[in-house]
């Protein structure tokens, strides 16, 4: 029973953070797809900004750990 305990209180955080994660990204793809998602005026600006979407979503991971 502790060994089963112990598992979840590992894989928990893990859980919660994958699903907030995937919630971001289906309301991103939502708001992408009605043209709502604000876009940058240059090509650059906005290439920058979607490389750097992930890298603060696993900064956010990592600090809910």
């Amino acid at each position: 029973m502790g060994f089963f305990i112990e598992i979840t209180l590992i894989l928990l955080p893990v859980i919660i953070v994958s699903g907030s994660a995937l919630f971001v990204i289906k309301q991103m793809k939502g708001k992408n797809e009605r043209g709502t998602l604000y876009r940058k005026k240059t090509k650059q600006a906005q290439d920058l900004l979607d490389s750097l979407i992930p890298l603060g979503m696993l900064l956010a991971s990592l600090s809910a750990c």
